[in-house]
């Protein structure tokens, strides 16, 4: 039986055109080409920032008669919040090559992209709610292992159909897994 090596790679500050030419150098087994994202939820960024709308919204009109001050300063942590959903939603996708899937995240003002061997998906899992289910929008997120190390990676708010691809990918690679477990 191969063992297999399994390594993680961080690289926390790289400019976007030298991913690829520095992916190459550290994993030559890869065969990647252009990042081409697919971003998911841009007609959709309504979902991403409406909890803090609907929740301080009211807040800040109380708040007018109570305290001038208290309502500019939720007024600004609500431009704030919103501001980051905008940027989580716009900005979110994935991108999938052969064998590799990457998804694109941002977390407060950080962009991550997260690129892992289909091979190494452990885990498929999708949800949505009676009213996202109705839109045909839901949220779907890939567990994978790397070493000892459990993670995940999801997307939100993304239309049922670009969930379906993503599975497709996956169950293709069960499939492609368990005939060579068979055959070994």
């Amino acid at each position: 039986m191969e063992e297999e090596l399994s390594e993680l790679f961080i690289l926390p500050i790289i400019q976007e055109q030298q991913i690829i030419p520095v992916l190459d150098f550290l994993l030559p087994e890869w065969t990647l080409t252009k990042l081409d994202i697919q971003y998911t939820s841009r007609k959709k960024l309504w979902y991403f920032f409406r909890i803090p709308v609907l929740v301080l919204s009211p807040l800040i009109f109380i708040s007018v008669f109570f305290s001038p001050w208290l309502s500019l300063i939720l007024g600004v942590i609500l431009l704030v919040l919103v501001g980051l959903a905008f940027i989580m939603g716009y900005f979110q996708g994935y991108w999938i090559q052969e064998k590799q899937i990457c998804f694109q995240n941002y977390r407060v003002f950080t962009k991550i992209q997260t690129i892992i061997h289909s091979s190494k998906v452990q885990a498929f899992s999708q949800k949505t709610s009676k009213w996202l289910y109705n839109k045909k929008t839901g949220h779907v997120t890939l567990h994978f292992k790397v070493g000892a190390i459990g993670s995940s990676m999801s997307l939100k708010f993304i239309p049922c159909s670009h969930i379906e691809s993503l599975y497709t990918i996956f169950k293709k690679e069960i499939s492609l897994t368990s005939l060579s477990k068979k055959n070994s």
